[in-house]
């Protein structure tokens, strides 16, 4: 996701630098002596293989060295993240139960299944916010030449447009309905377990289309496997600058796909999220960070801790209203 200030999200409701300096320096002198004293677990909520899964491996490695403790990664992919988020929301607050996640879990899925019962900013602690990942919309060499293509054939064979996502209420899901409702055409919605399983099904060509992270496509692009059409996002990827943005192409509301960043249960301690926040930011300023990031296609986003105090409260109200204007749900 962008903002508006110079591609970064706005920097929603900071606290009074004095109180954060106070609360700050009471909590670290029991940090210093505490936190990490073992191993954090780093649950990821799709199957492995996945950009998200990519990226939580890259972190793992990255911050085990800031941080001196190693950090186990765990997927737990389900339900668009819920499996994952309610697990997460059950944990202690002590920051070494953490994961990967960002506006599909705080933003997406509460709008989408409310009878989760989840709240973004009631649940979870948001310890930073990382990166935006741009997605492909991608169909067999067999299929339209571009997006237009793929919306006519549609249009003239109601029933025939099938498209897959990582599972309900995901942004492979969440994007194609937008596309599917701003031109209004019929699409059927098929969820998998991930965009791994998704991406085998669209190379047998059991489904027509599917907007999928990078990482994962990016290899089956190159071989000719798969032709992309559109790319999300403001600009087009470094890796595949043949490719135009869904903006390019005429089609709205693709600029903002998602964001990620590291989640935690509600109520962290401030002195805990903090020293997360910046070891994830020292991991990402580092050369090897920004070329490991760079290399999955993701683009920075950082936002440290302190100032994301009514971030994913405002983010919620705007996803509401992209759900509500993708018709998820409804095909």
């Amino acid at each position: 996701m962008t903002g508006t200030d110079g591609g970064r999200p706005p920097m929603l409701g900071r606290r009074p630098w004095a109180s954060l300096a106070l609360s700050g320096m009471l909590a670290r002198p029991a940090l210093a002596s505490g936190f990490p004293d073992r191993s954090i677990r780093l649950v990821v909520p799709y199957p492995p293989g996945d950009g998200l899964d990519l990226m939580g491996r890259i972190l793992a490695d990255l911050l085990r060295r800031r941080l001196g403790q190693p950090l186990v990664v765990e997927n737990q992919p389900g339900a668009g993240t819920a499996v994952a988020a309610l697990a997460l929301r059950r944990q202690r607050a002590d920051g070494y139960t953490l994961m990967v996640g960002g506006n599909t879990t705080v933003c997406i899925l509460p709008a989408l299944q409310p009878e989760q019962g989840l709240d973004g900013a009631r649940d979870f602690t948001l310890v930073c916010r990382m990166v935006d990942v741009p997605f492909l919309l991608v169909v067999p060499p067999s299929g339209a030449e571009t997006t237009a293509e793929l919306v006519e054939r549609a249009r003239r064979q109601p029933g025939s447009w099938t498209y897959g996502s990582a599972g309900i209420g995901t942004p492979h899901h969440l994007l194609s309905s937008l596309l599917a409702g701003e031109t209004g055409v019929q699409a059927t919605h098929v969820p998998y377990r991930g965009a791994v399983p998704a991406l085998t099904d669209l190379l047998a060509r059991r489904i027509a289309s599917l907007f999928c992270s990078v990482p994962p496509a990016l290899g089956f692009v190159r071989s000719g496997a798969l032709r992309p059409l559109g790319v999300t996002g403001s600009a087009r990827l470094a890796a595949l600058p043949e490719v135009p943005t869904m903006a390019e192409q005429g089609y709205s509301g693709f600029e903002e796909a998602a964001w990620v960043g590291l989640l935690a249960p509600a109520n962290l301690e401030q002195a805990v999220a903090t020293r997360l926040s910046d070891a994830v930011q020292a991991c990402m300023e580092e050369a090897e960070g920004r070329e490991r990031i760079e290399e999955l296609s993701f683009r920075q986003g950082f936002v440290p801790y302190g100032s994301l105090d009514g971030y994913v409260a405002a983010e919620a109200v705007r996803w509401r209203e992209i759900v509500r204007r993708s018709g998820m749900g409804t095909g």
